[in-house]
């Protein structure tokens, strides 16, 4: 909460302080907070910890006025005291605390998670005071209730986008227009084969799972040790896709975004397995369009096979003759086969270099710098490969 906003807050606790006590979890309309219920500790009178859903953030703030209360019962020295949120009940078993940044400020403490709340999750907050050297916990908790307007929520674009993929492939990325839910995303995903049928475990189901930082994008891997050669899981059930099979990656409209609404229509994704690629990309064999001097015209290139869309976006970059970085707008075409360049200013006459990092990759894996399926033996693992290839070009 911006502290321009304090005195709101202060205002809005402070009056209903008393409905804490007496009814400790409660909704506020106007403010879109979620006061938390006190369930274990001694009670801290005149302070209040909810969470507000306008800035994602969970926060303990002191009653500015509370009628009827000694001012001495209440908390005002904050610098002494932390918050700590978790998803399950530290009473009841051992569990990590949530990932986020914790702040001291002027009025209270605040916590902000790396990943938004989610609605219907109970979530627990543990006040510690530090007094002469004890520590004196209080627990609260609180559930965020669902958001009852229509669903918004829809998977804009999944990559690759090609629909010839290969056995091999690595993952998905999946794209949504809105910051879903997360935890239990593998629920919501299914991937049938040309009967209809869903594939057995074809995903890596990560606990941690890959998510951007606006839980708007993530990266559904395949079991790596379904695809790498020589591993157990490959060699018992085989590989998840089968060469010249059809497939479809289906997404359940079942699947809620961070506010507690389904997805607006379910996705399908129709694609048939083609050969496993084995062989590193090589930046050699790529065309590259050079554009004309004095213009802001496209630098083009032609990538030959389709590569990591999302490695595409921040990987590769144009430099001039002295090494200086060219600011412009990247773009991704063509089934990820294409990539394109303009730049913030007008090319000039000289000569420039695409500067490529080596760990660029191909749908199955295998980077400029290194195949997926090489396997490195001790005395050459301090062996890397150079982080940059280059490609050189002429705008005249």
């Amino acid at each position: 909460m911006k502290s321009d906003n304090l005195s709101h807050f202060r205002t809005f606790i402070g009056a209903c302080c008393v409905l804490l006590i007496a009814s400790p979890c409660a909704w506020a309309e106007g403010s879109r907070t979620v006061l938390a219920e006190q369930i274990s500790g001694r009670a801290q009178t005149g302070v209040a910890v909810f969470y507000n859903q306008l800035s994602d953030e969970v926060e303990l703030v002191e009653a500015i006025e509370v009628r009827g209360l000694p001012r001495e019962s209440w908390i005002l020295d904050t610098s002494n005291e932390t918050l700590s949120i978790y998803t399950k009940s530290p009473l009841e078993e051992r569990v990590p605390e949530m990932f986020g940044k914790k702040e001291v400020y002027a009025g209270g403490l605040r916590f902000r998670p790396d990943f938004p709340l989610q609605v219907g999750i109970p979530y627990f907050v543990v006040l510690n005071a530090y007094s002469n050297e004890s520590i004196v916990s209080t627990v609260y908790s609180f559930t965020i209730p669902a958001d009852e307007s229509p669903p918004v929520a829809t998977v804009t674009e999944v990559f690759p986008t090609a629909s010839e993929l290969p056995a091999n492939l690595l993952k998905f990325y999946l794209h949504f227009s809105h910051p879903m839910s997360v935890g239990d995303s593998y629920r919501h995903i299914r991937l049938l084969d040309d009967d209809g049928e869903a594939v057995d475990l074809p995903f890596l189901e990560l606990g941690e799972e890959l998510w951007d930082r606006d839980a708007k994008r993530l990266t559904l891997l395949f079991d790596p040790g379904r695809i790498k050669s020589g591993l157990k899981p490959r060699m018992e059930v085989g590989m998840a896709l089968r060469e010249g099979e059809r497939y479809m990656l289906q997404i359940l409209d079942t699947w809620l975004d961070a506010e507690g609404r389904p997805l607006v229509e379910g996705f399908q994704k129709p694609f048939v397995a083609i050969d496993s690629d084995v062989e590193s990309p090589v930046p050699e064999r790529w065309k590259l369009h050079a554009p004309k001097a004095s213009t802001r015209n496209t630098l083009i290139v032609e990538l030959g096979e389709s590569l990591d869309e999302a490695l595409l976006q921040r990987v590769i970059g144009v430099i001039d003759s002295r090494d200086n970085e060219i600011g412009g707008v990247v773009s991704v075409a063509n089934g990820e086969q294409s990539w394109s360049f303009v730049p913030d200013d007008s090319w000039k006459s000289g000569a420039y270099r695409l500067e490529i990092q080596t760990i660029l990759e191909d749908l199955a894996g295998n980077s400029v710098g290194r195949p997926f399926e090489v396997e490195i033996r001790r005395e050459e693992k301090h062996l890397r490969p150079p982080r940059f290839a280059y490609l050189d070009f002429v705008v005249e």
